[in-house]
């Protein structure tokens, strides 16, 4: 494979992956609606372009027609989506059909989409690609799953392309743009008070969380990957939870900080499963893969990057 697309390719993961993928001999496009005009960087174009719009998505990827693709842009921060369904189904839903549609013609040697965990029926086990039922229960999961079916009924026609679905759990790590827990809870902390307290909303919900880099390794890894079933279904995470609760404690030890949790109303999520932790027994399996990072690790990097 010579030339890889990236569809926002200059998020939070996306830049992630590029540092990875940047030592190879790749050459990358990234397409990104967040990108303030189009720029090349040795190997790797920037192009400016939103995926609902169906004729850019067409002529760019007439013109590129690339070896493999990387799906990452969405809408993803659960309280957007719950605020602004429609824009949230546009972009996650129709979006991804655009790009179907046009790489019918030019179909790809791999396809990498980036779902979701969240697609996950609510239960105590881990969650299995197999074994586990699916039931989406917010505008978020509902979209991905969604996209789940448009590109399998499309992998059927397009015989020739190999799939891998990643089903991401909660990434974790520096430079997060959206509000989720981490980025929150940072936020309202003074850095120079020993003891604080913060406005939270739901606490005791537990969560897989994965680093950032670890997430970029393991696309990274299925670029490189040859499948022999031509569709594969893959959980990225830790398969490890923890309590938002424990969150704050971790950060509170890191920091030498006693932080206090007071609940807001305002915050609490109306739609919220009590406990998320993923199997990565398959990953770890099939692509040789084992996390780097801890949550530890992972807070401890967030923190050094905010004082940099």
């Amino acid at each position: 494979m010579n030339k890889i697309v990236i569809t926002g390719g200059n998020g939070f993961i996306g830049k992630e992956l590029i540092k990875i993928i940047i030592k190879t001999k790749y050459t990358v496009y990234v397409l990104d609606k967040n990108i303030n005009k189009n720029k090349r960087l040795n190997n790797i174009f920037f192009l400016k372009v939103d995926i609902t719009n169906s004729k850019s998505i067409n002529k760019i990827i007439k013109k590129i027609r690339p070896d493999c693709l990387v799906h990452l842009a969405a809408v993803h921060h659960i309280p957007t989506c719950e605020e602004k369904r429609q824009l949230t189904q546009k972009v996650n839903i129709i979006g991804t059909e655009n790009l179907l549609k046009s790489l019918e013609k030019f179909p790809p040697k791999k396809f990498i989409f980036a779902s979701s965990g969240a697609v996950y029926d609510w239960q105590k086990n881990h969650l299995d690609e197999i074994k586990t039922k699916i039931k989406p229960n917010d505008n978020y999961s509902l979209t991905k799953y969604t996209s789940e079916i448009q590109i399998k009924l499309w992998s059927n026609k397009i015989k020739r392309t190999q799939v891998f679905l990643a089903r991401i759990f909660n990434t974790i790590g520096p430079n997060d743009p959206n509000s989720h827990l981490i980025p929150d809870i940072l936020k309202q902390i003074n850095f120079k008070h020993k003891k604080q307290s913060i406005l939270l909303g739901n606490i005791k919900s537990k969560r897989d969380y994965i680093d950032v880099r670890d997430t970029a390794k393991c696309l990274s890894l299925m670029i490189k990957k040859k499948s022999k079933t031509g569709f594969e279904i893959l959980n990225v995470c830790n398969q490890t939870n923890y309590s938002v609760k424990e969150i704050v404690e971790t950060i509170g030890k890191i920091l030498k900080s006693k932080i206090i949790i007071k609940i807001d109303p305002k915050k609490i999520r109306k739609v919220d499963r009590h406990s998320q932790i993923g199997s990565n027994k398959k990953i770890k399996r099939f692509l040789n893969y084992n996390p780097e990072y801890s949550l530890n690790d992972s807070i401890k990097n967030i923190l050094k990057n905010m004082t940099k």
